[in-house]
């Protein structure tokens, strides 16, 4: 069923608004006029307590007016509407507190906020890289005066302000303008320049495990470095060494360069490389590892009269840490038979066949870098011939003046190249002026008292200094005999030039026969570093008298005067006694032999001289 008043809600809808219109008109139209009576009422008792300053007859009670300076004043009856309209006023004016404007070095992810505005329901913000002051995507943050920021870049300048609202009533902007905008700038989070330590750029002799370093980059959290032979300003293999400044590397190549680079990040921020850009490669070389150049020195290649137990030696071989040698009496240029001599620039050889050719070469390491070959090449092979049968005297005979005095030294070493044993070897010398005149004439024995086969010793022949002498000529004999020097032991020694002149060779001599050695002496060879012999001495063990019985050992000390002993390289210790028996007095009665003739020249030299003379002009 139809109502009787279908648009009665219409109607009353209508209705409310005209009431409320019409209510509104009379508000105002009571505020404009109906009001008068409580408005001067107001104003009439504010009059009225302020009459004690003003002249009381001044206020009209009745007539709504009052007179202000004299003057009649109505009262201002717009009061009462703003009273009511007061929930609905814009927001009051606010200001941005931070980041202050102008703000530099500001976080990534930084907190905008502001003072509070009275009346706001509701606060907006907007922020970009434009400094045109618009903005255009403002959002709320309710209530809240702050609203925290983030995916921000680094190093870039951000402009920022803030409205409010009272429901539908705003904007009022912050700091009292909508183009008042603020900037700040955020922080730069790419690490900071930094340059390359160590090794300098252009190094040479860089170890083969060198450390690489470099100054700190602000703000890195990591380092990453990268090293090739390439200088094509480019590599691709770079190694994060975490935090740390430096990096040691290992397994490089020796006498090779290398380049390198680092770089620094920020978490993802970078990378910023190492003096100023990716290309900046630094360089250093390695040192040459394998072992250096050098040469044989003896017996010289084509050398013919080595004794059987001939000494090879060779210069040093930079950073070497052992040698080897090897020879046999193939002319092939190859070996087989590599021994080792540690770090000794020399190698004694023994059992060789007499008047045999052999072939000899020397190679250094330095470690597992070399070989290094002697003379420049593998197949650089010596040789040298050993003697005949017979006994020797050697070619590395020196003649000089003593230090002290004007006594003469003229030392030398016999080499017994037979099966027999020699005794009684003498050397023989005659003295001559220069005119060929004979001056005089001296002899020394050898300081052994047998020399057994294939063993060396040494004879000094001293003489004065005659006015005349030009040089001398030289020979030797010895008898031949089957007895053996007895058998004693040289232990502990040790031999050392002394600021004094001498040079002081000691050690301890061993009785190991089953029998008293009487008279037992040490002979000390003194030899300098071309191979000449320059000393040749003997003492008396400590033992008083200088006997031993079976199994028992005594002390030496013997003392050798040089023009100058720190020129000693090497020395030579043997040990004697007495052996002289019926029978090797008996043997004296047998055969003389001569070892050589009486060819053989030797000038005087002066002692630095010495040190030049090779094995081909020893003799002349």
């Amino acid at each position: 069923m139809k109502t009787m008043f279908p648009s009665t809600k219409s109607r009353f809808g209508k209705g409310l608004r005209s009431c409320l219109a019409i209510l509104f008109s009379l508000l105002i139209l009571f505020s404009t006029s109906n009001v008068d009576g409580l408005a001067h009422q107001v104003y009439t008792e504010q009059a009225a307590r302020e009459g004690a300053s003003r002249n009381e007859d001044s206020v009209d009670n009745f007539t709504g007016d009052y007179p202000v300076n004299n003057q009649i004043q109505s009262p201002p009856y717009i009061l009462f509407l703003p009273l009511i309209m007061n929930g609905y006023l814009p927001p009051s004016a606010f200001n941005k507190h931070a980041p202050a404007n102008g703000s530099t070095g500001v976080s990534l992810s930084p907190v905008l906020s502001w003072n509070v505005s009275a009346n706001a329901t509701k606060y907006e913000y907007c922020y970009d890289t434009s400094n045109d002051g618009t903005c255009s995507n403002w959002i709320s943050t309710g209530t809240n005066t702050y609203v925290g920021l983030s995916g921000l870049q680094q190093g870039t300048t951000y402009y920022w302000q803030v409205r409010a609202w009272n429901g539908t009533y705003g904007p009022t902007y912050a700091n009292g303008s909508a183009s008042a905008y603020w900037s700040f700038t955020t922080v730069i989070m790419v690490p900071g320049a930094f340059n390359k330590h160590a090794p300098a750029n252009g190094s040479t002799g860089v170890s083969l495990s060198p450390v690489l370093s470099w100054n700190v980059s602000a703000n890195a959290t990591k380092y990453e470095y990268c090293y090739d032979t390439s200088n094509d300003g480019t590599c691709s293999n770079w190694i994060s060494t975490g935090t740390n400044t430096y990096v040691g590397l290992s397994g490089l190549q020796q006498g090779t360069t290398y380049y390198w680079q680092v770089r620094a990040w920020n978490g993802t921020y970078g990378p910023t490389y190492a003096n100023g850009s990716a290309s900046a490669y630094w360089s250093f070389t390695t040192v040459i590892m394998t072992p250096g150049a050098f040469n044989k020195l003896s017996p010289e290649d084509g050398y013919d009269g080595t004794t059987m137990s001939p000494v090879l030696s060779w210069n040093m071989s930079a950073n070497a840490t052992k040698y080897e040698y090897c020879y046999d009496t193939s002319n092939d240029g190859a070996c087989s038979n590599w021994i080792s001599t540690g770090t000794n620039t020399y190698a004694g050889l023994s059992g060789l066949q007499s008047g045999t050719t052999y072939y000899w070469q020397v190679r250094s390491w330095n470690g597992t870098y070399g070989p290094t070959y002697a003379n420049g090449s593998a197949n650089a092979f010596w040789h040298f011939t050993t003697l005949e049968s017979g006994v020797w005297i050697m070619d590395n005979c020196s003649l000089y003046e003593s230090a002290y005095g004007s006594i003469m030294h003229f030392i030398c070493e016999f080499y017994n190249n037979t099966a027999a044993g020699a005794e009684f070897v003498s050397l023989d010398v005659d003295i001559y002026d220069a005119n060929g005149n004979l001056i005089g004439t001296d002899y020394s024995y050898a300081y052994l008292s047998i020399i057994h086969p294939q063993e060396i010793a040494c004879v000094d022949v001293m003489f004065n200094n005659l006015p005349n002498f030009d040089y001398l000529e030289y020979y030797g004999s010895y008898w031949e005999t089957s007895e053996r020097r007895p058998s004693l032991s040289v232990s502990n020694h040790s031999g050392s030039p002394s600021s004094y002149g001498y040079y002081e060779t000691l050690g301890i001599i061993t009785n190991n026969t089953a029998s008293t050695v009487s008279y037992v002496n040490a002979v000390a060879s003194l030899y300098i570093g071309n191979g000449l012999i320059v000393g040749c001495d003997f003492d008396y063990i400590t033992a008083d008298p200088p006997h031993l019985a079976p199994g028992q050992q005594s002390s030496f000390d013997t003392l050798t005067w040089l023009p100058d002993p720190y020129a000693v390289t090497r020395y030579k210790l043997q040990a004697d006694g007495s052996i002289y028996s019926q029978n090797s007095l008996d043997e004296m009665n047998g055969e003389r032999l001569s070892a050589l003739g009486g060819n053989k020249i030797m000038r005087l030299m002066d002692w630095s001289t010495l040190f030049q003379i090779g094995p081909e002009n020893r003799n002349q």
